[in-house]
């Protein structure tokens, strides 16, 4: 009766864990991260088979972290094992197909009585599209920049608070200022004396 139970509580487990949106794992603290356990979904994050990566019977999932992101992300859990705090890691991994793809990483360790490491239990989640994302983000912020820099004009942004966050490098060749010498000057301070009245009523920013 006490095996049935068992047996039960580890299928209900298996269920519950394949329905996750992610990968749940736990494996040897190592660079292959060797896996003694992982979840269904690597099928889906990966394209290999469970089997394939338990006690790296045919790949070890390290093998599959893109070479440049495995290095550094193995270091990164050492740092984290080193203050006995969880870690947090995005690296790259090679799918079944080729496709390269992002993954978070979030885990932590259990330890034996006498504090030696027993393994590393963690989950993996897909965040190929938040990464998409803020790659055109980037891109678009790098266009922006490109442009506002060659216009023959000085371009200055404000915040809500009516702060200055960027004024083009043009500042220079047109004003004559560094871009920091203008950060460090009030805003009346770049317009001529008189010309200031009709300036702070066209800009309610200059004091």
């Amino acid at each position: 009766m006490k095996r049935y139970v068992m047996e039960n509580s580890e299928r209900m487990l298996s269920t519950l864990l394949s329905h996750i949106p992610g990968v749940v794992y736990r494996c040897k603290n190592d660079p292959d991260w060797t896996m003694e356990y992982v979840s269904d979904g690597v099928r889906d994050l990966t394209g290999y088979p469970i089997e394939e990566f338990v006690n790296n019977r045919i790949r070890s999932f390290g093998s599959i972290i893109v070479p440049e992101d495995r290095h550094h992300a193995f270091a990164e859990i050492r740092k984290a094992l080193d203050v006995r705090q969880p870690y947090i890691i995005e690296y790259r991994i090679a799918m079944a197909s080729g496709d390269p793809k992002w993954v978070a990483d979030r885990g932590s360790w259990t330890f034996s009585a006498d504090n030696e490491i027993i393994a590393r239990e963690g989950f993996l989640v897909d965040i190929t599209r938040r990464k998409e994302a803020e790659e055109a983000v980037k891109q678009r912020e790098e266009q922006f920049r490109t442009l506002i820099e060659n216009l023959s004009e000085v371009i200055v942004l404000y915040n809500e608070e009516g702060r200055r966050t960027y004024v083009s490098p043009t500042i220079t060749s047109i004003l004559g200022y560094s871009v920091e010498e203008y950060f460090s000057q009030e805003l009346r301070e770049n317009v001529h004396p008189d010309d200031l009245i009709q300036a702070k009523a066209d800009d309610s920013y200059i004091k």
